[in-house]
Protein backbone atom coordinates (compact mmCIF):
# COMPACT_ATOMS: atom_id res chain seq x y z
CA UNK A 1 0.00 0.00 0.00
CA UNK A 2 1.45 3.67 -1.23
CA UNK A 3 1.33 5.99 1.60
CA UNK A 4 -0.07 9.40 1.05
CA UNK A 5 2.73 12.07 1.69
CA UNK A 6 2.38 14.04 4.99
CA UNK A 7 0.65 17.68 3.93
CA UNK A 8 2.94 20.38 4.61
CA UNK A 9 2.28 22.20 7.53
CA UNK A 10 1.25 26.13 7.67
CA UNK A 11 4.70 26.66 8.99
CA UNK A 12 6.22 25.08 6.04
CA UNK A 13 3.68 26.97 3.43
CA UNK A 14 4.02 30.09 5.41
CA UNK A 15 8.47 30.12 4.63
CA UNK A 16 7.76 29.86 0.98
CA UNK A 17 4.48 32.57 0.94
CA UNK A 18 7.86 34.90 3.00
CA UNK A 19 10.09 33.97 0.03
CA UNK A 20 7.79 34.73 -2.40
CA UNK A 21 6.90 38.24 -1.30
CA UNK A 22 10.63 39.11 -1.08
CA UNK A 23 10.63 38.27 -4.44
CA UNK A 24 7.65 40.38 -5.41
CA UNK A 25 5.35 37.24 -6.87
CA UNK A 26 2.37 38.80 -5.03
CA UNK A 27 -0.32 36.08 -7.20
CA UNK A 28 1.90 33.36 -6.46
CA UNK A 29 1.48 33.94 -3.00
CA UNK A 30 -2.39 34.67 -3.37
CA UNK A 31 -3.11 31.24 -5.32
CA UNK A 32 -0.93 29.30 -2.65
CA UNK A 33 -3.07 31.09 0.28
CA UNK A 34 -6.09 29.15 -1.79
CA UNK A 35 -4.04 26.27 -2.21
CA UNK A 36 -3.68 25.89 1.28
CA UNK A 37 -7.33 26.19 2.01
CA UNK A 38 -8.31 23.76 -0.90
CA UNK A 39 -5.88 20.78 0.54
CA UNK A 40 -7.18 21.89 4.57
CA UNK A 41 -3.87 24.21 6.14
CA UNK A 42 -5.56 26.77 7.90
CA UNK A 43 -4.48 29.86 7.68
CA UNK A 44 -2.73 31.48 10.52
CA UNK A 45 -1.99 35.28 11.73
CA UNK A 46 1.05 35.23 9.56
CA UNK A 47 -0.56 33.73 6.33
CA UNK A 48 -3.36 36.56 6.65
CA UNK A 49 -0.93 39.53 7.43
CA UNK A 50 1.15 38.55 4.40
CA UNK A 51 -2.03 37.81 2.08
CA UNK A 52 -3.07 40.86 3.00
CA UNK A 53 -0.29 42.59 1.49
CA UNK A 54 0.36 40.96 -1.30
CA UNK A 55 -3.53 41.60 -2.36
CA UNK A 56 -2.75 45.41 -1.86
CA UNK A 57 0.78 45.32 -3.74
CA UNK A 58 -0.84 43.76 -6.44
CA UNK A 59 -3.86 46.43 -6.74
CA UNK A 60 -6.81 44.48 -4.81
CA UNK A 61 -6.96 46.34 -1.53
CA UNK A 62 -10.89 45.67 -1.54
CA UNK A 63 -10.40 42.32 -0.98
CA UNK A 64 -7.09 43.42 1.57
CA UNK A 65 -10.17 44.94 3.61
CA UNK A 66 -12.04 41.91 3.31
CA UNK A 67 -8.76 39.53 4.76
CA UNK A 68 -8.51 42.09 7.52
CA UNK A 69 -11.80 41.47 8.53
CA UNK A 70 -11.43 37.83 8.86
CA UNK A 71 -8.33 38.39 11.02
CA UNK A 72 -9.91 40.46 13.25
CA UNK A 73 -12.83 37.69 13.20
CA UNK A 74 -10.29 35.03 14.22
CA UNK A 75 -9.14 37.38 16.82
CA UNK A 76 -5.91 37.94 15.20
CA UNK A 77 -3.51 40.98 15.39
CA UNK A 78 -2.80 42.87 12.02
CA UNK A 79 0.50 44.35 12.78
CA UNK A 80 1.80 47.96 11.29
CA UNK A 81 3.16 46.12 7.84
CA UNK A 82 0.05 44.66 7.08
CA UNK A 83 -1.70 48.53 8.02
CA UNK A 84 0.48 50.04 5.89
CA UNK A 85 -0.35 47.76 3.15
CA UNK A 86 -3.65 48.83 3.35
CA UNK A 87 -2.89 52.60 4.09
CA UNK A 88 -0.64 52.26 0.51
CA UNK A 89 -3.27 50.48 -1.06
CA UNK A 90 -5.94 53.06 -0.82
CA UNK A 91 -3.24 56.03 -1.45
CA UNK A 92 -2.71 54.57 -4.72
CA UNK A 93 -6.27 54.47 -5.32
CA UNK A 94 -6.39 58.02 -4.29
CA UNK A 95 -9.25 57.45 -1.54
CA UNK A 96 -6.90 59.43 0.89
CA UNK A 97 -9.48 60.55 3.61
CA UNK A 98 -9.85 56.42 4.06
CA UNK A 99 -6.05 56.09 4.06
CA UNK A 100 -6.24 59.24 6.88
CA UNK A 101 -8.91 57.46 8.98
CA UNK A 102 -6.99 53.76 8.96
CA UNK A 103 -4.39 55.52 10.42
CA UNK A 104 -6.70 56.97 12.92
CA UNK A 105 -7.65 53.40 13.66
CA UNK A 106 -4.68 52.07 13.73
CA UNK A 107 -3.85 53.58 17.11
CA UNK A 108 -7.44 53.12 18.30
CA UNK A 109 -6.39 49.18 17.72
CA UNK A 110 -3.10 49.81 19.98
CA UNK A 111 -1.02 49.77 16.50
CA UNK A 112 1.59 52.73 16.12
CA UNK A 113 1.87 54.25 12.71
CA UNK A 114 6.01 54.11 11.86
CA UNK A 115 7.76 56.64 9.78
CA UNK A 116 6.74 54.12 6.29
CA UNK A 117 3.02 54.85 7.35
CA UNK A 118 3.50 58.71 7.47
CA UNK A 119 6.04 58.88 4.44
CA UNK A 120 3.40 56.73 2.18
CA UNK A 121 0.23 58.97 3.36
CA UNK A 122 2.68 61.76 2.20
CA UNK A 123 3.48 60.69 -1.19
CA UNK A 124 0.00 60.04 -1.37
CA UNK A 125 -0.90 63.43 -0.90
CA UNK A 126 1.52 65.09 -2.90
CA UNK A 127 -0.18 63.03 -5.50
CA UNK A 128 -3.12 64.77 -5.21
CA UNK A 129 -1.28 68.31 -5.19
CA UNK A 130 -2.71 68.35 -1.26
CA UNK A 131 0.67 69.91 -0.44
CA UNK A 132 -0.86 71.66 2.73
CA UNK A 133 -2.15 68.78 4.23
CA UNK A 134 1.32 67.26 3.13
CA UNK A 135 3.20 69.24 5.19
CA UNK A 136 0.72 68.93 8.42
CA UNK A 137 1.83 65.03 8.14
CA UNK A 138 5.49 65.75 8.14
CA UNK A 139 4.73 67.87 11.41
CA UNK A 140 2.64 65.53 12.86
CA UNK A 141 5.17 63.21 12.73
CA UNK A 142 8.22 65.28 13.79
CA UNK A 143 5.61 66.03 16.34
CA UNK A 144 5.13 62.34 17.52
CA UNK A 145 9.02 61.89 17.74
CA UNK A 146 8.78 59.62 14.35
CA UNK A 147 11.91 61.32 12.40
CA UNK A 148 11.73 61.52 9.05
CA UNK A 149 14.07 59.73 6.57
CA UNK A 150 15.64 60.61 2.84
CA UNK A 151 12.38 58.40 1.64
CA UNK A 152 9.81 60.87 3.50
CA UNK A 153 12.05 63.61 2.30
CA UNK A 154 12.21 62.91 -1.11
CA UNK A 155 8.98 62.13 -1.85
CA UNK A 156 8.29 65.60 -0.90
CA UNK A 157 10.99 67.24 -2.70
CA UNK A 158 10.39 65.28 -5.77
CA UNK A 159 6.99 65.93 -6.04
CA UNK A 160 7.48 69.90 -5.22
CA UNK A 161 10.17 69.85 -8.07
CA UNK A 162 7.27 68.20 -10.53
CA UNK A 163 5.48 71.38 -9.91
CA UNK A 164 7.87 73.60 -10.14
CA UNK A 165 8.22 74.57 -6.54
CA UNK A 166 11.91 74.88 -6.44
CA UNK A 167 12.45 77.01 -3.71
CA UNK A 168 9.91 74.93 -0.89
CA UNK A 169 11.60 72.12 -2.29
CA UNK A 170 15.12 73.56 -1.32
CA UNK A 171 13.49 74.14 2.34
CA UNK A 172 12.85 71.00 3.09
CA UNK A 173 16.39 69.98 1.54
CA UNK A 174 17.61 72.75 4.18
CA UNK A 175 15.12 70.78 6.77
CA UNK A 176 16.35 67.35 6.05
CA UNK A 177 20.30 68.88 6.88
CA UNK A 178 19.03 70.53 10.09
CA UNK A 179 17.22 67.43 11.38
CA UNK A 180 20.79 65.16 10.26
CA UNK A 181 19.16 63.25 7.31
CA UNK A 182 21.68 62.59 4.98
CA UNK A 183 20.53 63.47 1.32
CA UNK A 184 21.37 60.70 -1.15
CA UNK A 185 21.73 60.70 -5.34
CA UNK A 186 17.86 60.94 -5.46
CA UNK A 187 17.76 63.84 -3.53
CA UNK A 188 20.25 65.64 -5.45
CA UNK A 189 18.95 64.54 -8.68
CA UNK A 190 15.67 65.99 -7.72
CA UNK A 191 16.88 69.03 -7.14
CA UNK A 192 19.01 69.41 -9.66
CA UNK A 193 16.54 68.61 -12.51
CA UNK A 194 14.33 71.29 -10.84
CA UNK A 195 16.66 74.03 -10.56
CA UNK A 196 17.71 73.03 -14.39
CA UNK A 197 14.44 73.29 -15.58
CA UNK A 198 13.50 76.67 -14.27
CA UNK A 199 16.54 78.09 -15.68
CA UNK A 200 18.35 78.23 -11.89
CA UNK A 201 21.87 76.12 -13.82
CA UNK A 202 24.15 78.09 -11.18
CA UNK A 203 22.15 77.01 -8.58
CA UNK A 204 22.28 73.28 -10.02
CA UNK A 205 25.81 73.20 -10.52
CA UNK A 206 26.57 74.17 -6.73
CA UNK A 207 24.36 71.36 -5.93
CA UNK A 208 26.05 68.91 -8.68
CA UNK A 209 29.45 69.56 -6.91
CA UNK A 210 28.32 69.47 -3.60
CA UNK A 211 27.34 66.39 -4.21
CA UNK A 212 29.97 65.13 -5.35
CA UNK A 213 31.74 66.79 -2.36
CA UNK A 214 29.94 64.31 -0.28
CA UNK A 215 31.19 61.22 -1.90
CA UNK A 216 27.89 60.48 -3.99
CA UNK A 217 28.73 59.31 -7.00
CA UNK A 218 26.39 61.25 -10.06
CA UNK A 219 24.82 58.55 -12.06
CA UNK A 220 24.11 58.74 -15.97
CA UNK A 221 20.61 60.43 -15.25
CA UNK A 222 22.04 63.25 -13.34
CA UNK A 223 25.08 63.80 -14.99
CA UNK A 224 22.24 64.31 -18.38
CA UNK A 225 19.92 66.72 -16.51
CA UNK A 226 22.52 69.08 -15.62
CA UNK A 227 24.39 68.52 -19.18
CA UNK A 228 20.72 69.34 -20.77
CA UNK A 229 20.47 72.60 -17.88
CA UNK A 230 23.68 73.66 -19.44
CA UNK A 231 22.82 73.03 -23.45
CA UNK A 232 19.53 75.08 -22.85
CA UNK A 233 20.80 77.98 -20.60
CA UNK A 234 23.69 78.40 -23.67
CA UNK A 235 26.83 77.20 -21.34
CA UNK A 236 28.04 75.39 -24.13
CA UNK A 237 31.74 75.39 -22.89
CA UNK A 238 31.39 74.20 -19.83
CA UNK A 239 28.86 71.71 -21.35
CA UNK A 240 31.33 70.14 -23.38
CA UNK A 241 33.40 70.44 -20.23
CA UNK A 242 30.95 67.97 -18.52
CA UNK A 243 30.82 65.72 -21.32
CA UNK A 244 34.74 65.29 -21.58
CA UNK A 245 34.58 64.35 -17.76
CA UNK A 246 32.20 61.63 -18.14
CA UNK A 247 33.67 59.98 -21.28
CA UNK A 248 37.15 60.41 -19.02
CA UNK A 249 35.10 58.93 -16.14
CA UNK A 250 34.58 55.60 -18.22
CA UNK A 251 30.92 55.89 -17.74
CA UNK A 252 29.35 54.18 -20.59
CA UNK A 253 27.37 57.07 -22.71
CA UNK A 254 24.04 56.50 -24.03
CA UNK A 255 22.20 57.77 -27.24
CA UNK A 256 20.30 60.00 -24.73
CA UNK A 257 23.47 62.01 -23.67
CA UNK A 258 25.40 62.28 -27.63
CA UNK A 259 21.79 63.41 -28.69
CA UNK A 260 21.27 66.01 -25.81
CA UNK A 261 25.00 67.90 -26.54
CA UNK A 262 24.17 67.22 -30.57
CA UNK A 263 21.01 69.47 -29.58
CA UNK A 264 22.66 71.87 -27.53
CA UNK A 265 25.05 72.65 -30.13
CA UNK A 266 22.62 73.25 -32.82
CA UNK A 267 20.78 75.34 -30.67
CA UNK A 268 23.84 77.50 -29.94
CA UNK A 269 24.41 77.69 -33.87
CA UNK A 270 27.25 75.64 -33.55
CA UNK A 271 26.17 72.71 -36.48
CA UNK A 272 29.51 71.50 -37.62
CA UNK A 273 30.58 71.24 -33.90
CA UNK A 274 27.02 68.94 -33.49
CA UNK A 275 27.77 67.25 -37.29
CA UNK A 276 31.34 66.12 -35.85
CA UNK A 277 29.83 64.31 -32.59
CA UNK A 278 27.28 63.18 -34.73
CA UNK A 279 29.63 60.97 -37.27
CA UNK A 280 31.59 59.98 -34.63
CA UNK A 281 28.64 58.41 -33.16
CA UNK A 282 28.20 56.22 -36.49
CA UNK A 283 31.92 55.54 -36.69
CA UNK A 284 33.77 54.80 -33.75
CA UNK A 285 31.34 55.59 -30.53
CA UNK A 286 29.56 51.99 -30.66
CA UNK A 287 26.69 54.25 -30.11
CA UNK A 288 23.20 54.08 -32.22
CA UNK A 289 21.56 57.36 -33.32
CA UNK A 290 18.31 57.41 -32.25
CA UNK A 291 14.94 58.86 -34.66
CA UNK A 292 15.05 62.64 -31.95
CA UNK A 293 19.01 62.13 -33.09
CA UNK A 294 18.24 62.10 -36.31
CA UNK A 295 15.89 65.11 -36.62
CA UNK A 296 17.89 67.18 -34.89
CA UNK A 297 20.70 66.59 -37.70
CA UNK A 298 17.68 66.57 -40.38
CA UNK A 299 16.82 70.11 -39.05
CA UNK A 300 20.54 71.12 -38.89
CA UNK A 301 21.10 70.79 -42.22
CA UNK A 302 17.61 72.18 -43.73
CA UNK A 303 18.07 75.13 -41.37
CA UNK A 304 20.98 75.47 -43.40
CA UNK A 305 19.92 74.93 -46.68
CA UNK A 306 21.74 71.53 -47.60
CA UNK A 307 18.85 69.94 -48.76
CA UNK A 308 20.53 67.03 -50.40
CA UNK A 309 22.33 66.16 -47.66
CA UNK A 310 19.00 66.56 -45.75
CA UNK A 311 17.47 64.17 -48.14
CA UNK A 312 20.61 61.47 -48.09
CA UNK A 313 20.35 61.77 -43.90
CA UNK A 314 16.94 60.70 -44.04
CA UNK A 315 17.06 57.59 -46.51
CA UNK A 316 19.98 56.68 -44.07
CA UNK A 317 18.40 56.39 -41.21
CA UNK A 318 15.80 54.28 -42.86
CA UNK A 319 18.30 51.67 -44.56
CA UNK A 320 19.78 51.92 -40.61
CA UNK A 321 16.48 50.81 -39.59
CA UNK A 322 15.49 54.06 -37.56
CA UNK A 323 11.86 54.95 -39.17
CA UNK A 324 11.26 58.44 -39.77
CA UNK A 325 8.51 60.07 -37.42
CA UNK A 326 6.18 62.70 -38.04
CA UNK A 327 8.74 65.20 -36.41
CA UNK A 328 10.92 63.94 -39.52
CA UNK A 329 8.67 64.05 -42.20
CA UNK A 330 7.45 67.49 -41.03
CA UNK A 331 11.20 68.99 -40.48
CA UNK A 332 11.90 67.90 -43.95
CA UNK A 333 9.34 68.73 -45.72
CA UNK A 334 9.63 72.12 -44.34
CA UNK A 335 13.33 72.71 -45.28
CA UNK A 336 12.28 72.37 -49.12
CA UNK A 337 9.22 74.15 -48.79
CA UNK A 338 11.49 77.30 -47.17
CA UNK A 339 14.07 77.14 -50.29
CA UNK A 340 11.73 77.15 -53.19
CA UNK A 341 12.23 73.13 -53.59
CA UNK A 342 8.91 71.85 -54.06
CA UNK A 343 9.68 69.08 -56.31
CA UNK A 344 10.40 66.55 -53.34
CA UNK A 345 7.50 68.00 -51.07
CA UNK A 346 4.20 65.97 -53.12
CA UNK A 347 6.12 62.40 -52.26
CA UNK A 348 7.17 63.54 -49.02
CA UNK A 349 3.46 64.86 -48.47
CA UNK A 350 2.15 61.60 -50.10
CA UNK A 351 4.30 59.23 -47.93
CA UNK A 352 4.00 61.08 -44.65
CA UNK A 353 0.26 60.53 -45.36
CA UNK A 354 0.31 56.91 -45.61
CA UNK A 355 2.32 56.17 -42.64
CA UNK A 356 -0.26 58.04 -41.31
CA UNK A 357 1.26 61.57 -39.89
CA UNK A 358 -0.07 64.55 -39.31
CA UNK A 359 1.32 68.17 -40.28
CA UNK A 360 2.03 70.01 -37.47
CA UNK A 361 0.80 73.62 -36.92
CA UNK A 362 4.42 74.87 -38.50
CA UNK A 363 3.76 72.75 -41.77
CA UNK A 364 0.19 73.83 -42.18
CA UNK A 365 0.75 77.48 -41.43
CA UNK A 366 3.80 77.42 -44.21
CA UNK A 367 2.01 75.76 -46.83
CA UNK A 368 -1.68 78.15 -46.52
CA UNK A 369 1.22 81.02 -46.64
CA UNK A 370 2.85 80.11 -49.58
CA UNK A 371 -0.50 78.99 -51.42
CA UNK A 372 -1.45 82.59 -50.21
CA UNK A 373 1.05 84.51 -52.21
CA UNK A 374 1.11 82.63 -55.06
CA UNK A 375 4.16 80.36 -54.73
CA UNK A 376 2.21 77.09 -54.01
CA UNK A 377 -0.70 75.82 -55.85
CA UNK A 378 -3.80 74.73 -53.98
CA UNK A 379 -3.77 71.42 -54.87
CA UNK A 380 -1.21 71.09 -51.92
CA UNK A 381 -3.28 71.48 -48.97
CA UNK A 382 -5.14 68.09 -50.54
CA UNK A 383 -2.59 66.28 -49.76
CA UNK A 384 -2.84 66.77 -46.16
CA UNK A 385 -6.48 66.74 -45.96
Amino acid sequence: MVRSRPLPSVVEFNKLLGAMTKMKKYDTVISLCKRMELVGVSHDEYTLNILVNCLCRSGRVVLGFSVLGKTLKLGYKPNVVTFNSLVNGLCIELKLSAALSLVDQMEKDGVAPNVITYTTLINGLCSSRRWSDAMQVLNEMIKRQITPNVVTFNGLIGNFIKEGKSQEAMELFSEMSRRGVVANIVTYSSLIHGFCRVGSIDVAQKLFLEMQSHGIRPDLITYNVLLDGLCKNAKLEEALELYNKMENSGMKLDIVVHTTLIHGLCMADKFDKALELFNCLLLGKGVKPNVWTYNIMISGFCAKGLLAEAQKLFRDMKEMGCLPDECTYNAIIRGHLRHGSTSEVIELLQEMRNCGFPADTSTMNLLIYMIYDGRLEGGFLDLLL
